[in-house]
Protein backbone atom coordinates (compact mmCIF):
# COMPACT_ATOMS: atom_id res chain seq x y z
CA UNK A 1 0.00 0.00 0.00
CA UNK A 2 3.05 2.06 0.60
CA UNK A 3 4.14 1.52 -2.50
CA UNK A 4 1.16 2.50 -4.17
CA UNK A 5 0.44 5.68 -2.29
CA UNK A 6 4.40 6.59 -3.40
CA UNK A 7 3.10 5.59 -7.03
CA UNK A 8 0.02 7.90 -7.06
CA UNK A 9 1.93 10.72 -5.64
CA UNK A 10 4.81 10.62 -8.39
CA UNK A 11 2.19 10.69 -10.98
CA UNK A 12 0.44 13.91 -9.74
CA UNK A 13 3.32 15.29 -9.76
CA UNK A 14 4.89 13.97 -12.81
CA UNK A 15 1.48 14.96 -14.61
CA UNK A 16 0.01 18.43 -13.05
CA UNK A 17 0.75 21.33 -15.29
CA UNK A 18 1.50 25.02 -14.17
CA UNK A 19 0.30 27.62 -15.40
CA UNK A 20 2.40 28.41 -19.09
CA UNK A 21 3.19 30.90 -21.44
CA UNK A 22 0.94 29.24 -24.07
CA UNK A 23 -2.37 29.82 -22.45
CA UNK A 24 -4.59 26.46 -22.24
CA UNK A 25 -7.72 26.88 -24.84
CA UNK A 26 -10.95 24.93 -24.60
CA UNK A 27 -13.90 25.87 -27.27
CA UNK A 28 -16.93 24.21 -26.28
CA UNK A 29 -20.91 24.78 -27.77
CA UNK A 30 -22.32 24.01 -23.91
CA UNK A 31 -25.90 23.85 -25.62
CA UNK A 32 -27.49 26.56 -23.59
CA UNK A 33 -30.77 27.64 -25.08
CA UNK A 34 -32.76 25.93 -22.54
CA UNK A 35 -30.80 25.14 -20.29
CA UNK A 36 -31.15 26.73 -16.18
CA UNK A 37 -27.37 28.61 -15.53
CA UNK A 38 -26.83 26.79 -12.87
CA UNK A 39 -27.49 23.49 -14.70
CA UNK A 40 -24.91 24.73 -17.13
CA UNK A 41 -22.20 25.65 -14.70
CA UNK A 42 -22.40 22.05 -13.03
CA UNK A 43 -21.63 20.90 -17.01
CA UNK A 44 -18.80 23.33 -17.25
CA UNK A 45 -17.47 22.10 -14.17
CA UNK A 46 -17.74 18.79 -14.76
CA UNK A 47 -16.24 18.92 -18.20
CA UNK A 48 -13.16 20.94 -16.34
CA UNK A 49 -12.90 17.82 -14.29
CA UNK A 50 -12.81 15.44 -17.03
CA UNK A 51 -10.36 16.78 -19.00
CA UNK A 52 -8.08 19.12 -16.64
CA UNK A 53 -7.44 22.33 -16.10
CA UNK A 54 -7.53 25.08 -18.20
CA UNK A 55 -6.45 28.86 -18.96
CA UNK A 56 -9.23 30.25 -21.47
CA UNK A 57 -12.78 28.25 -21.89
CA UNK A 58 -14.52 30.16 -25.06
CA UNK A 59 -18.45 28.89 -25.13
CA UNK A 60 -20.91 29.22 -27.97
CA UNK A 61 -25.43 28.81 -27.55
CA UNK A 62 -25.15 30.69 -24.03
CA UNK A 63 -28.11 33.10 -23.83
CA UNK A 64 -27.81 35.42 -21.25
CA UNK A 65 -24.34 37.10 -19.44
CA UNK A 66 -26.16 35.75 -15.83
CA UNK A 67 -25.07 31.90 -17.72
CA UNK A 68 -21.48 32.79 -17.92
CA UNK A 69 -21.33 34.90 -15.08
CA UNK A 70 -22.74 32.03 -13.12
CA UNK A 71 -19.96 29.34 -14.91
CA UNK A 72 -16.90 31.91 -14.59
CA UNK A 73 -17.93 31.38 -10.50
CA UNK A 74 -17.99 27.89 -10.85
CA UNK A 75 -14.59 26.89 -12.37
CA UNK A 76 -13.18 29.48 -10.63
CA UNK A 77 -12.46 32.40 -13.28
CA UNK A 78 -12.67 35.98 -12.74
CA UNK A 79 -13.00 37.56 -16.34
CA UNK A 80 -16.03 37.22 -18.65
CA UNK A 81 -16.85 38.64 -21.72
CA UNK A 82 -20.64 37.80 -23.67
CA UNK A 83 -21.51 39.21 -27.28
CA UNK A 84 -24.80 41.06 -28.13
CA UNK A 85 -25.69 39.90 -30.91
CA UNK A 86 -29.44 39.20 -30.46
CA UNK A 87 -32.39 40.49 -28.59
CA UNK A 88 -32.77 38.15 -25.21
CA UNK A 89 -35.04 35.30 -25.12
CA UNK A 90 -37.93 37.81 -23.36
CA UNK A 91 -38.19 39.67 -26.61
CA UNK A 92 -37.59 37.02 -29.63
CA UNK A 93 -39.50 34.12 -27.91
CA UNK A 94 -37.46 31.62 -29.31
CA UNK A 95 -33.94 30.70 -28.22
CA UNK A 96 -32.09 30.05 -31.59
CA UNK A 97 -32.67 33.66 -32.47
CA UNK A 98 -30.85 34.62 -28.88
CA UNK A 99 -27.75 32.63 -29.36
CA UNK A 100 -24.37 34.68 -28.19
CA UNK A 101 -20.65 33.39 -27.80
CA UNK A 102 -18.77 34.03 -24.49
CA UNK A 103 -15.22 33.96 -23.59
CA UNK A 104 -13.98 33.12 -19.90
CA UNK A 105 -10.50 33.81 -19.03
CA UNK A 106 -8.23 33.22 -15.55
CA UNK A 107 -6.36 37.31 -16.93
CA UNK A 108 -7.91 40.06 -17.37
CA UNK A 109 -9.03 41.42 -20.59
CA UNK A 110 -7.29 44.99 -22.05
CA UNK A 111 -10.21 45.16 -24.37
CA UNK A 112 -13.40 43.76 -25.84
CA UNK A 113 -14.39 44.11 -29.82
CA UNK A 114 -17.80 42.73 -31.43
CA UNK A 115 -18.35 42.28 -35.15
CA UNK A 116 -22.48 42.58 -35.08
CA UNK A 117 -23.83 41.99 -38.17
CA UNK A 118 -27.14 43.00 -36.89
CA UNK A 119 -25.40 46.20 -36.40
CA UNK A 120 -27.66 47.27 -33.40
CA UNK A 121 -25.99 49.22 -31.45
CA UNK A 122 -25.02 47.14 -28.49
CA UNK A 123 -21.43 46.51 -27.19
CA UNK A 124 -20.77 43.11 -25.83
CA UNK A 125 -20.98 42.71 -22.32
CA UNK A 126 -18.76 42.14 -19.60
CA UNK A 127 -17.09 41.16 -16.37
CA UNK A 128 -15.34 44.72 -15.75
CA UNK A 129 -17.61 47.22 -16.97
CA UNK A 130 -13.91 49.21 -17.26
CA UNK A 131 -12.59 47.34 -19.78
CA UNK A 132 -12.71 49.04 -23.44
CA UNK A 133 -15.38 48.12 -25.99
CA UNK A 134 -15.90 47.90 -29.38
CA UNK A 135 -18.10 47.29 -32.43
CA UNK A 136 -15.85 46.94 -35.17
CA UNK A 137 -17.05 48.31 -38.38
CA UNK A 138 -14.87 45.61 -41.01
CA UNK A 139 -15.89 47.32 -43.97
CA UNK A 140 -17.20 44.57 -45.82
CA UNK A 141 -19.80 44.85 -48.22
CA UNK A 142 -22.71 41.30 -48.13
CA UNK A 143 -26.00 41.07 -49.97
CA UNK A 144 -28.46 40.60 -47.32
CA UNK A 145 -29.54 37.46 -48.35
CA UNK A 146 -25.58 35.87 -47.22
CA UNK A 147 -25.54 38.03 -43.79
CA UNK A 148 -24.24 35.89 -41.32
CA UNK A 149 -26.70 36.05 -37.96
CA UNK A 150 -23.83 36.21 -35.82
CA UNK A 151 -20.48 37.72 -35.96
CA UNK A 152 -17.62 37.52 -33.36
CA UNK A 153 -16.44 38.17 -30.55
CA UNK A 154 -12.49 39.48 -29.78
CA UNK A 155 -10.82 39.77 -26.32
CA UNK A 156 -7.30 41.17 -26.18
CA UNK A 157 -5.29 39.56 -23.51
CA UNK A 158 -2.45 41.37 -21.29
CA UNK A 159 0.24 38.88 -22.66
CA UNK A 160 -0.50 39.45 -26.40
CA UNK A 161 -3.02 37.24 -27.53
CA UNK A 162 -6.18 37.85 -29.23
CA UNK A 163 -9.02 35.18 -28.80
CA UNK A 164 -11.84 35.15 -30.68
CA UNK A 165 -15.57 33.49 -30.45
CA UNK A 166 -17.40 32.20 -33.18
CA UNK A 167 -20.38 30.39 -34.09
CA UNK A 168 -20.91 30.11 -37.82
CA UNK A 169 -23.94 29.25 -39.42
CA UNK A 170 -25.37 25.42 -39.53
CA UNK A 171 -26.55 23.96 -42.78
CA UNK A 172 -29.09 22.19 -40.53
CA UNK A 173 -29.10 19.08 -42.41
CA UNK A 174 -29.25 20.55 -45.63
CA UNK A 175 -26.96 19.88 -48.48
CA UNK A 176 -25.89 20.66 -52.05
CA UNK A 177 -27.78 23.26 -53.65
CA UNK A 178 -30.17 23.46 -50.35
CA UNK A 179 -27.09 24.44 -48.39
CA UNK A 180 -25.62 26.76 -50.38
CA UNK A 181 -27.16 30.26 -48.46
CA UNK A 182 -25.47 28.37 -45.65
CA UNK A 183 -22.72 28.03 -47.24
CA UNK A 184 -22.54 31.68 -48.48
CA UNK A 185 -23.34 33.03 -44.55
CA UNK A 186 -20.39 30.61 -43.12
CA UNK A 187 -18.00 32.18 -46.14
CA UNK A 188 -18.66 35.49 -45.10
CA UNK A 189 -18.47 34.97 -41.29
CA UNK A 190 -14.64 33.56 -42.84
CA UNK A 191 -13.94 37.13 -44.52
CA UNK A 192 -15.02 39.26 -41.14
CA UNK A 193 -12.50 36.89 -38.78
CA UNK A 194 -9.63 37.08 -41.69
CA UNK A 195 -10.09 40.75 -42.42
CA UNK A 196 -10.06 41.76 -38.41
CA UNK A 197 -7.39 39.23 -37.48
CA UNK A 198 -5.24 39.74 -40.38
CA UNK A 199 -4.64 43.39 -38.56
CA UNK A 200 -4.88 42.12 -35.22
CA UNK A 201 -1.52 39.94 -36.71
CA UNK A 202 -0.20 42.43 -38.33
CA UNK A 203 0.23 44.67 -35.00
CA UNK A 204 2.27 41.62 -33.92
CA UNK A 205 -0.24 39.95 -31.70
CA UNK A 206 -0.78 36.40 -31.66
CA UNK A 207 -4.47 35.56 -32.28
CA UNK A 208 -6.45 32.48 -31.22
CA UNK A 209 -9.78 31.46 -33.11
CA UNK A 210 -11.97 28.98 -31.62
CA UNK A 211 -15.90 28.30 -31.52
CA UNK A 212 -18.26 26.01 -33.29
CA UNK A 213 -17.89 26.85 -37.06
CA UNK A 214 -20.71 24.14 -38.45
CA UNK A 215 -17.92 22.89 -41.67
CA UNK A 216 -15.01 20.06 -41.44
CA UNK A 217 -11.74 20.91 -42.52
CA UNK A 218 -10.27 21.00 -46.15
CA UNK A 219 -10.11 17.35 -47.07
CA UNK A 220 -12.67 15.60 -44.70
CA UNK A 221 -16.24 16.26 -46.37
CA UNK A 222 -17.53 17.15 -49.86
CA UNK A 223 -18.53 19.91 -49.55
CA UNK A 224 -15.63 21.75 -48.25
CA UNK A 225 -13.94 23.71 -51.06
CA UNK A 226 -10.38 24.80 -51.29
CA UNK A 227 -9.99 26.80 -54.73
CA UNK A 228 -12.29 30.27 -53.52
CA UNK A 229 -12.22 31.21 -57.17
CA UNK A 230 -14.24 27.92 -58.13
CA UNK A 231 -18.14 28.91 -58.03
CA UNK A 232 -19.52 25.40 -56.92
CA UNK A 233 -22.62 24.54 -58.60
CA UNK A 234 -23.61 21.05 -56.83
CA UNK A 235 -26.67 20.29 -59.04
CA UNK A 236 -24.70 20.71 -62.01
CA UNK A 237 -21.66 18.84 -60.95
CA UNK A 238 -19.67 21.70 -61.63
CA UNK A 239 -17.07 22.07 -58.71
CA UNK A 240 -14.13 22.71 -60.20
CA UNK A 241 -11.74 20.20 -61.69
CA UNK A 242 -13.81 16.76 -61.99
CA UNK A 243 -15.96 18.31 -59.93
CA UNK A 244 -14.24 17.51 -57.04
CA UNK A 245 -13.58 21.24 -55.03
CA UNK A 246 -16.74 21.75 -52.21
CA UNK A 247 -19.14 24.81 -52.48
CA UNK A 248 -18.44 26.07 -49.04
CA UNK A 249 -14.87 28.05 -49.47
CA UNK A 250 -15.42 29.47 -45.72
CA UNK A 251 -12.52 27.72 -43.77
CA UNK A 252 -9.73 28.09 -47.49
CA UNK A 253 -10.83 31.80 -46.65
CA UNK A 254 -9.82 31.60 -43.04
CA UNK A 255 -6.76 30.00 -43.85
CA UNK A 256 -5.65 32.82 -46.22
CA UNK A 257 -4.89 35.28 -42.72
CA UNK A 258 -1.68 33.51 -42.71
CA UNK A 259 1.17 34.63 -40.46
CA UNK A 260 1.86 30.74 -39.07
CA UNK A 261 -1.60 30.13 -39.75
CA UNK A 262 -2.76 26.23 -38.05
CA UNK A 263 -5.71 24.53 -37.72
CA UNK A 264 -5.02 22.57 -34.39
CA UNK A 265 -8.28 20.94 -34.91
CA UNK A 266 -7.53 18.87 -38.60
CA UNK A 267 -7.53 15.67 -37.19
CA UNK A 268 -10.06 15.42 -35.03
CA UNK A 269 -12.75 12.89 -35.48
CA UNK A 270 -16.52 14.34 -35.53
CA UNK A 271 -17.27 16.77 -32.78
CA UNK A 272 -20.82 17.08 -33.12
CA UNK A 273 -22.46 14.12 -31.38
CA UNK A 274 -26.37 14.27 -31.87
CA UNK A 275 -26.34 12.98 -35.86
CA UNK A 276 -23.87 11.83 -38.64
CA UNK A 277 -22.19 15.12 -40.22
CA UNK A 278 -19.49 13.05 -41.94
CA UNK A 279 -15.84 12.86 -40.89
CA UNK A 280 -14.11 15.67 -39.48
CA UNK A 281 -14.89 18.07 -36.36
CA UNK A 282 -17.06 21.00 -37.32
CA UNK A 283 -15.40 22.49 -33.85
CA UNK A 284 -12.56 23.86 -34.26
CA UNK A 285 -9.66 26.12 -32.98
CA UNK A 286 -7.68 28.53 -35.10
CA UNK A 287 -3.73 29.64 -33.95
CA UNK A 288 -1.64 32.20 -36.09
CA UNK A 289 1.02 34.65 -34.96
CA UNK A 290 4.46 34.59 -33.21
CA UNK A 291 2.93 31.70 -30.19
CA UNK A 292 1.29 29.62 -33.25
CA UNK A 293 4.18 26.92 -33.42
CA UNK A 294 3.74 26.33 -29.31
CA UNK A 295 0.39 25.18 -29.33
CA UNK A 296 0.25 21.32 -29.58
CA UNK A 297 -2.74 19.75 -31.73
CA UNK A 298 -5.76 20.35 -30.41
CA UNK A 299 -7.69 17.09 -28.98
CA UNK A 300 -11.25 16.04 -27.74
CA UNK A 301 -13.10 13.47 -26.15
CA UNK A 302 -14.51 10.27 -26.35
CA UNK A 303 -17.90 10.03 -26.31
CA UNK A 304 -19.97 6.29 -26.88
CA UNK A 305 -23.46 8.48 -26.22
CA UNK A 306 -24.90 11.78 -27.98
CA UNK A 307 -24.23 13.98 -25.01
CA UNK A 308 -21.51 15.36 -23.19
CA UNK A 309 -22.82 17.03 -20.15
CA UNK A 310 -25.85 18.15 -21.58
CA UNK A 311 -24.31 19.00 -24.89
CA UNK A 312 -24.69 17.63 -28.35
CA UNK A 313 -21.16 19.10 -29.01
CA UNK A 314 -17.64 17.15 -27.71
CA UNK A 315 -15.09 20.34 -26.37
CA UNK A 316 -12.12 20.45 -28.39
CA UNK A 317 -9.21 21.59 -25.88
CA UNK A 318 -4.96 22.57 -27.00
CA UNK A 319 -3.47 22.00 -23.68
CA UNK A 320 0.03 21.11 -23.23
CA UNK A 321 0.38 17.50 -21.35
CA UNK A 322 3.67 18.23 -19.78
CA UNK A 323 4.47 22.13 -18.96
CA UNK A 324 6.32 21.54 -15.46
CA UNK A 325 6.26 19.95 -12.24
CA UNK A 326 3.73 20.70 -9.58
CA UNK A 327 4.90 23.28 -6.90
CA UNK A 328 2.93 25.80 -4.51
CA UNK A 329 3.29 28.52 -7.20
CA UNK A 330 1.48 26.23 -10.02
CA UNK A 331 -1.04 25.50 -7.50
CA UNK A 332 -1.93 29.24 -6.81
CA UNK A 333 -2.23 29.94 -10.20
CA UNK A 334 -4.75 27.35 -10.54
CA UNK A 335 -7.06 28.38 -7.85
CA UNK A 336 -9.12 25.82 -5.98
CA UNK A 337 -11.78 24.62 -9.09
CA UNK A 338 -8.56 24.12 -11.41
CA UNK A 339 -6.78 22.14 -8.45
CA UNK A 340 -9.76 19.77 -7.79
CA UNK A 341 -10.51 19.78 -11.97
CA UNK A 342 -6.49 18.70 -11.88
CA UNK A 343 -7.02 16.13 -8.86
CA UNK A 344 -10.33 14.43 -10.17
CA UNK A 345 -8.20 14.00 -14.03
CA UNK A 346 -5.18 12.43 -12.41
CA UNK A 347 -6.90 10.44 -9.90
CA UNK A 348 -8.92 9.24 -13.47
CA UNK A 349 -5.52 8.43 -15.21
CA UNK A 350 -3.82 6.89 -11.93
CA UNK A 351 -7.49 4.19 -12.28
CA UNK A 352 -6.66 3.48 -15.57
CA UNK A 353 -2.97 2.69 -15.39
CA UNK A 354 -4.16 0.54 -12.62
CA UNK A 355 -6.53 -1.28 -14.29
CA UNK A 356 -4.06 -1.98 -17.30
CA UNK A 357 -0.78 -3.31 -14.74
CA UNK A 358 -3.80 -5.32 -13.68
CA UNK A 359 -4.90 -6.91 -17.19
CA UNK A 360 -0.84 -7.18 -17.65
CA UNK A 361 -0.60 -9.12 -14.53
CA UNK A 362 -3.12 -11.44 -15.40
CA UNK A 363 -1.62 -12.13 -18.82
CA UNK A 364 1.77 -12.72 -17.30
CA UNK A 365 0.21 -15.46 -15.06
Amino acid sequence: MKLLHIFWVATCLAATSAFADTPQIVTWNINGGEQDKDILATNALEMMHDIGSFDVLVLQEVVSSRQVAEIADEIGFDHWAISDFSPPVETTGHWPKSLEVAIISRTPFEKIAEWDTSVDGYDPRASNEDWPTESLDLGLTINGSERPSRGFLRVDLADGLSVYAAHWKSSGGAKGDDDLSNAAKRENNARGLAADASAVLQSGRSVVIAGDFNIQPIGKHVRVGSNVAEDCKPSLNDCGAGGRDGYDDSMKILSEIGFGYRLLSAELPPTYLAGNFGPGAIDHIVVAGPLANSFPNAETVSVARNRYFGSDHSPVYAKKANQGVLNATSLDTLGRAGRDAEIQRLIGEVRERLELLEQLTRVSE
